[in-house]
């Protein structure tokens, strides 16, 4: 629901929009009345006859004046222009074109936008009530060289506002105006032009609004008359229009549905609302929002998609790098750091079940472990890369990796040390490990003899029995001097550190 009345505000915006820019052009197109037609020296010289004391003058100046613009006020009436009226600078009516007998009323009490032009004179543009009709009105003081002769209104019915609006908008649209704003200004014999408005029984609608039956309407009688019905019911309606408060609403009608705006409608001259705009919109959701929808979820899945596809990428970038991170870049084996974290980690286990032993609360599957540890280095690897060039010694140690990985269970560990060394840590204790060693120093042997990448190659083996954590550093110094010693005896063979 909360979309539904998102769209059907979006689209109401749209329509005041329009609305709006519609009044701007009646002002601008009062401008050009106004300076091509009113603003001449005929004009002017007759403007100067009424402010004459003399009613014959008047008289005469009135008739003159009505003989020259009547052509053009035809003409004027057919652009939807409904209102020329020339007034004079007390405020007093001096011609209405649209009721040339009834002239000489004080308009100050009823015309805040004549009193606005002859007092400041300056133009005044908006809505406001009048003696006979309402409308928005244009008023434009009259001076011939600084001397004030009165003023001119030029204005539009709203019924040419209902026209273009429904017209162009697709919507249908009625000004309700105040009772009591139609009661104190206009005409005693003009309000018969009025009619209650079935909405509220304070609002009226001008006949001529409410008999209107151009080819552009877009709700039917019938459809329109059911939804003012159950609008009239809701007390939100009514505590709206009472307390002269926008209001909006969706209405539904078996299938249809509807929107509905109630509006202010303000007089310029007081700024108070002097009555309601009701439009009402078939409702197009449907039509016009599904597209915007499939539009919406094909980019929604098309940024899934990629966000999938970046997501996935980024976790196996991460999945690389953490590979990387613990691996070396040429053998594939664990680097030195993820071996040593791996091998600590072995050896704290060993800690930590000595202090349940000693403590007496070991289980018993909880017991220490013997481990050995094995530092290889490949003989005379310098000679193989100074006469063969480093992608063969390259070779060479991918060979020795594979070995690695032939030799040894899944339970050891094993890694590329740093250079042409590999350090690796077996289970069991010296003896069993110099088996393991010895065979794999004869299996990296046989694997070169055979290889045609590759010269023949040896490698000599260190051991160090290490069993806890602390005795790690010692470890590893032990392994070294043993693989000193191996390098020392003749190389291509194995050494147990003492």
């Amino acid at each position: 629901m909360r979309e539904t009345e998102h769209f059907a505000r979006h689209q109401h915006d749209h329509y005041e929009q329009s609305f709006t820019s519609h009044i701007q052009a009646t002002a601008t197109l009062s401008d050009t009345v106004f300076h091509s037609l009113i603003n001449q020296p005929i004009i002017y010289q007759l403007m100067r006859q009424a402010n004459s004391e003399d009613s014959a003058t008047q008289n005469a100046a009135r008739q003159e004046l009505h003989s020259t613009l009547g052509p053009a006020y035809q003409a004027l009436k057919a652009a939807d222009i409904q209102q020329l009226h020339f007034h004079l600078p007390n405020n007093h009516s001096f011609l209405r074109f649209h009721r040339p007998e009834l002239f000489g009323d004080d308009l100050t009490p009823v015309r805040p936008s004549v009193v606005y032009a002859n007092n400041r004179l300056k133009p005044f543009h908006g809505f406001e009530e009048g003696r006979i009709f309402n409308g928005y009105r244009h008023v434009y003081p009259l001076l011939d060289n600084g001397e004030h002769l009165g003023s001119v209104e030029i204005s539009n019915s709203l019924l040419s506002f209902k026209r273009v609006f429904q017209r162009n908008m697709e919507s249908e649209v009625d000004f309700l105006l105040y009772e009591n704003v139609v009661a104190n200004t206009v005409f005693a014999q003009e309000q018969g032009n009025y009619a209650t408005h079935p909405l509220h029984p304070n609002l009226v609608i001008q006949n001529e609004l409410a008999n209107y039956s151009g080819e552009f309407q877009r709700v039917t009688p019938t459809e329109k008359a059911i939804i003012i019905e159950k609008l009239s019911k809701r007390a939100s309606v009514v505590n709206a229009i009472e307390r002269q408060q926008s209001f909006f609403t969706v209405i539904r009608l078996g299938l249809m549905s509807y929107s509905v705006q109630l509006s202010p409608l303000l007089s310029e001259s007081s700024e108070k609302p002097v009555g309601v705009v009701l439009k009402i919109s078939p409702y197009r959701f449907f039509s016009e929002a599904w597209p915007r929808y499939l539009i919406q979820l094909v980019l929604f899945f098309i940024v899934a998609a990629v966000f999938a596809a970046v997501l996935m990428r980024q976790r196996r970038l991460y999945k690389e790098a953490k590979f990387w991170a613990q691996h070396d870049s040429l053998t594939g084996l664990f680097n030195r750091s993820y071996f040593s974290v791996l091998a600590k980690k072995r050896l704290q286990e060993n800690t930590e079940a000595r202090v349940k032993i000693t403590e007496k609360r070991n289980s018993p599957s909880w017991h220490t472990r013997d481990y050995t540890l094995l530092m290889l280095d490949i003989d005379r690897f310098k000679a193989v890369n100074d006469q063969y060039g480093h992608d063969t010694g390259d070779v060479a140690l991918e060979l020795v990796a594979e070995c690695l990985r032939d030799s040894l269970s899944s339970g050891e560990l094993y890694c590329r040390w740093g250079g042409e060394e590999f350090m690796i840590l077996v289970r069991g204790d010296s003896e069993q490990a110099q088996a393991k060693a010895n065979a794999l120093r004869l299996h990296i042997q046989e694997e070169s003899d055979q290889s045609s990448k590759v010269p023949k190659i040896t490698v000599s083996i260190g051991l160090a029995a290490v069993q806890f954590l602390s005795d790690w550093e010692g470890a590893l110094k032990r392994a070294d001097v043993a693989l000193y010693k191996a390098k020392a005896n003749g190389r291509n063979q194995v050494v147990i550190s003492e």
